[in-house]
């Protein structure tokens, strides 16, 4: 009674602290403890809120900064941590993921079940076992089946896992108007529910199925749209539909961002046996991007790409020598060196690339998606050469220590650089869904 004021103080901090955490303004990538309890201090609260915004504004830095302070201003408040390991976790800093976890470990039963499972399946991602996070994904809906983050993250995770029919079974029951527009406007949130529902069909070969999808879905604009239906439509083998489509797309005049989409299409079409429709997709893509000298990397991955489907080694390799030459991102760099030396059959230059690879996917922690593309750059390698069982043994391994962009039956059928690998039984095993 002698500090009224410092009492009412204290009150309206944990009271606007707790409703902040309900309201949730921030509206961030990954939701606060839907357990928190005790409420965090209001100061820490701004600060997490701080670094989600400047979360979305890829100022690591800084995000990272906030969620420190505020992890330091209230050490009941863990949501900082957690965040700060997820985003870790794909900004290739797995150290920094495991080191959370670690610290966390020694006050785990104070963790709330959604705490504790996230920091284990980031971290189980971050030590390359594909196999627990997702069976950790799985326990965290169970116990928090009204989740929608927990559901769309584990729907996702079943699809990277080759398990298209469960990752649908849970898509089918949600609403794409409401359950998918946490982060996104109405649009995006459409946009990614129908990209994984049509991403499950697809893995499954229901391809009426997938277009019946983008005639629901009706956002024939999106870039992303015609790509998906432009696969539909190729593994139907409804070729003049295909290339009625490519001349649309192509007709936007917006080559960097609809070249990509095309040559999705072309690289399904190849996959289904139609090679004369996919070179001309791809004829008509490569007259539309100039090499010229300023030419960024994504462009000639487009140019690399398009003439890998025209099959014209020498321009392949001009774009591919140019990417090696001016990218900063040393992964790139490599997958481009790797495929230089199987055209150009230097075995040494592969061994030496392949060592470096096979040393870099071997970290005890390290981002799953770089992992999984490490080790798929090691199976191009192999593939290449002809090395089909080794190249079969990577895949398998690149999907259970990586995180590629969907399962094998996906993410495999297209890849041009494992052609050599069509029709070996094996690997026509792993392309099978639910493998």
């Amino acid at each position: 009674m002698e500090n009224t004021a410092a009492a009412l103080e204290a009150l309206r901090e944990e009271i606007a602290g707790g409703l902040g955490a309900l309201v949730n303004p921030a509206n961030p990538i990954f939701p606060v403890d839907p357990d928190l309890i005790p409420p965090p201090n209001l100061s820490a609260y701004r600060e997490f809120v701080a670094g989600l915004r400047a979360g979305k504004l890829d100022d690591w830095d800084a995000e990272s900064g906030h969620y420190r302070r505020a992890a330091g201003l209230d050490s009941t408040f863990i949501a900082p941590l957690v965040q700060l390991a997820y985003r870790a976790t794909w900004l290739d800093d797995c150290d920094l993921t495991d080191s959370i976890g670690t610290s966390l470990d020694r006050r785990r039963e104070r963790l709330t079940a959604w705490d504790r499972y996230t920091i284990d399946l980031l971290r189980a991602r971050c030590q390359g076992d594909m196999e627990s996070a997702v069976h950790l994904l799985e326990q965290r809906l169970e116990a928090y089946p009204r989740s929608l983050t927990a559901t769309r993250q584990y729907a996702n995770a079943l699809q990277v896992a080759n398990q298209p029919r469960a990752a649908k079974q849970i898509l089918v029951p949600l609403n794409p108007d409401v359950d998918f527009t946490g982060r996104w406007t109405p649009e995006q949130g459409r946009a990614a529910y129908w990209s994984a529902m049509a991403a499950s069909q697809h893995m499954l070969a229901h391809y009426d199925a997938e277009i019946d999808i983008t005639d629901r879905w009706r956002d024939s604009a999106s870039a992303e749209w015609l790509a998906i239906r432009g696969r539909a439509l190729s593994g139907l083998g409804r070729g003049p539909e295909v290339l009625q489509l490519i001349q649309r797309i192509l007709a936007r005049g917006s080559i960097d961002s609809d070249a990509p989409s095309v040559l999705t299409i072309a690289t399904e079409l190849v996959a289904h046996g139609h090679q004369d429709w996919a070179m001309v997709a791809a004829e008509s893509t490569l007259a539309r991007l100039e090499p010229g000298s300023d030419v960024d990397s994504s462009r000639l991955q487009d140019i690399a790409l398009a003439n890998r489907v025209l099959g014209r080694k020498e321009p392949e390799l001009a774009a591919l020598e140019r990417i090696a030459a001016s990218n900063p991102d040393i992964l790139l760099k490599l997958e481009a060196q790797a495929r230089m030396a199987v055209l150009q059959a230097d075995t040494g230059k592969a061994e030496r690339i392949d060592k470096i690879l096979a040393e870099a996917s071997s970290r005890p922690l390290s981002t799953p998606t770089i992992r999984g593309a490490q080790i798929v750059a090691r199976a191009h390698i192999a593939a290449g050469f002809g090395r089909r069982e080794e190249a079969v043994t990577l895949l398998r391994d690149a999907s259970a220590r990586g995180m590629l962009p969907l399962g094998p039956s996906h993410a495999f059928h297209t890849d041009l650089l494992l052609a050599p690998l069509r029709g070996y039984p094996p690997y026509e095993t792993l392309l099978e869904p639910e493998n």
